[in-house]
């Protein structure tokens, strides 16, 4: 089975991410393939969070929800969810 580690190819060399696959600790060269993923997709900064957190806000205060009366509700009829047997409300 193939493992995926997170990494960052900087010139010639590989920074893991993450925690570095085991086989490294050998010195033992290792064969790799690398997916070099979109623009859109490179490295997320880290300041993503702060922008998450500054557009939930915005939503917040915006009230852009208000429509949705009961929440629970709303929220089991947008994933399709089914009354188990046994479990009516």
């Amino acid at each position: 089975m193939l493992q995926t580690y997170k990494a960052t190819l900087r010139g010639n060399r590989l920074e893991w991410n993450d925690v570095a696959p085991q086989e490294l600790s050998n010195e033992q060269p290792i064969a790799v393939h690398v997916t070099i993923l979109d623009q859109g997709q490179a490295l997320p900064s880290h300041t993503t969070g702060q922008q998450m957190a500054a557009i939930l806000e915005q939503l917040a205060s915006g009230h852009m929800l208000s429509f949705i009366s009961d929440p629970v509700a709303w929220q089991r009829e947008q994933r399709g969810e089914r009354t188990l047997p046994g479990r009516e409300d």
